[in-house]
């Protein structure tokens, strides 16, 4: 099993090191692209000491030495891409021991499988961190995975929670995907550019779409996201109009690829759902009515998803009795980073 890593690098001096050593220490991994984002620290020497210290790593940068963001700069480890699979790391995360312990195996067992994804878990590397992520009711043992196995041709409605559930389904940490490079280039998969955040979720949804994904060690880390200051889970709060620019995108992408109607109208919601005025409250009841008439059967869920939509505070209060009992909160540190 032969694997590229992409790892995009912009501002990351402290962390840099570490993760390509992590990637290192597999020897599943034959290349690890890094490819410098424009930063104003040191990352671009480390980077270069890294690539003359290492045979299997390598550099590239933007035309200029720019700054375009992650997307762009994962997209030029994509075309760069020599070995059979592909693989996604941050630059401050990590990849554990076993991040490659069950992919050969689950690609043996399902000759089909064109990806195979794991579980994320999380270390605090300052105090700023851990206190941002502990006040969303997390703490260091979250695991950011899927709750249980999904076969792959219903993986995409889970992530999408196309059927709204009271408790989080789940989601998938870019950095514990694991793709054959032959499905990403046969459907042309990249990372939407424009997008600043969720681009990751754009792509992870995007993959298990296409592609057939198989569940490889969702109850432990295969990777580990690694929490500081300038995280974006600590520099983002209010995230309503980078999911309205997020949810734009996927409706106008379910348009253009033929998606079937209840993805386009289940985007639509979600795009409403993003920031209040966005739709009004007439727009919303329509939506729902339009995914009750393709899913009859489905009232249930769709009435839940009303709920969040126009009575907030009910929302609340069944988030505040869930922390108080223990249950999985609704909004996941995923759905805050991504």
């Amino acid at each position: 099993m032969n694997v590229s890593v992409v790892i995009p690098v912009f501002n990351a001096s402290p962390f840099i090191e570490r993760a390509v050593n992590s990637a290192i220490a597999h020897p599943e991994v034959n290349q690890i692209i890094l490819v410098e984002d424009g930063s104003t620290d040191n990352s671009l020497e480390i980077c270069q000491r890294l690539t003359a210290l290492h045979p299997c790593v390598e550099l590239h940068r933007h035309p200029g030495g720019a700054n375009c963001g992650a997307g762009a700069s994962r997209n030029i480890g994509i075309d760069h891409v020599l070995q059979e699979y592909t693989c996604f790391l941050d630059a401050d995360d990590r990849f554990t021991s076993i991040r490659f312990l069950n992919e050969r195996a689950v690609f043996a067992q399902h000759p089909d499988a064109d990806g195979v994804y794991g579980a994320t878990g999380t270390v605090y590397h300052d105090a700023i961190g851990a206190a941002a992520w502990e006040k969303s009711g997390l703490d260091e043992n979250t695991l950011t995975t899927v709750r249980k196995p999904v076969p792959p041709e219903a993986l995409f409605e889970y992530l999408i929670d196309y059927r709204p559930s009271i408790h989080s389904p789940g989601h998938i940490h870019l950095g514990a995907l694991t793709v054959k490079t032959q499905a990403l280039r046969k459907f042309n998969l990249r990372f939407a550019e424009h997008l600043v955040l969720h681009q990751d979720t754009a792509f992870i949804w995007q993959c298990a779409y296409y592609l057939r994904l198989y569940p490889g060690k969702i109850d432990c880390a295969v990777a580990q996201y690694i929490l500081h200051q300038q995280s974006r889970f600590v520099n983002h709060t209010d995230l309503s109009a980078s999911r309205t620019i997020f949810f734009s995108y996927l409706v106008r992408w379910a348009k253009q690829d033929g998606l079937a109607k209840k993805y386009l109208l289940h985007f639509k919601r979600l795009y409403c759902r993003a920031h209040k005025a966005n739709c009004s409250s007439w727009q919303r009841l329509r939506l729902t009515l339009g995914l009750l008439k393709i899913n009859p059967g489905s009232f249930q869920f769709f009435l839940y998803g009303w709920v969040v939509d126009n009575i907030p505070w009910l929302v609340r209060l069944k988030a505040s009795c869930d922390k108080r009992f223990g249950f999985a909160p609704r909004n996941s540190a995923h759905d805050k980073i991504n």
